[in-house]
């Protein structure tokens, strides 16, 4: 055991800073990976502004008629 004038086990600091390193280095990373999922977030959410809602809603009116019409026929 390794002890200094404060009686701290040198060893033991050894890993805890070890240990400290490790965790900011996953820090970092989650930090990354937070950002790249909010860009995505981003580009996705542009994706939906553009998207004409009374169009699709128009669409599935259009595709709950031709439904309706096939069930007429096998009936």
């Amino acid at each position: 055991m390794n002890n200094n004038a404060r009686g701290i086990d040198v060893a033991s600091f050894g890993k805890l800073a070890q240990e400290a390193a490790d965790l900011a280095t996953r820090s970092a990373e989650m930090r990354a990976q937070a950002s790249q999922a909010r860009a995505e977030i981003e580009r996705v959410s542009a994706k939906l502004e553009k998207i004409d809602l009374s169009r699709v809603v128009g669409e599935m009116r259009h595709f709950a008629h031709l439904a309706r019409q096939s069930q007429a026929k096998l009936a």
